[in-house]
């Protein structure tokens, strides 16, 4: 039996490369892995707001909108100097170790 989409007996599938397209904007979701919380409180959003704000200047891309809740966050950007997966890979990997850290928690948060 094929996997198919949706199906919540197989194992998942990597997720498909994202479509390139001619404007460099993208609609980035993290998500909680097991749709488990991202922000435990305040000082958790706002450090995700801060390295952002350090991402932004080191990749150079522009921040149209970005929504926060608990278990997620959505962003509108574009790409600036660098390419897509690079700006993610900063601000995930930054925010996950920060998160680690201050609840003594260890793998991955998304």
């Amino acid at each position: 039996m094929e996997w198919q989409a949706g199906d919540k007996g197989g194992a998942a599938m990597p997720r498909a490369e994202r479509k390139r397209n001619e404007t460099k904007t993208y609609h980035i979701m993290f998500r909680g892995i097991n749709k488990q919380n991202i922000f435990e409180g305040p000082a958790d959003y706002l450090r995700f707001l801060a390295i952002l704000s350090e991402v932004k200047k080191l990749s150079g891309f522009k921040l149209f909108t970005y929504c926060l809740m608990g278990n997620y966050v959505h962003m509108l950007i574009q790409e600036g100097e660098e390419a897509l997966p690079q700006i993610v890979k900063r601000i995930t990997t930054r925010y996950v170790f920060l998160i680690n850290m201050e609840y003594d928690r260890n793998g991955p948060l998304f």
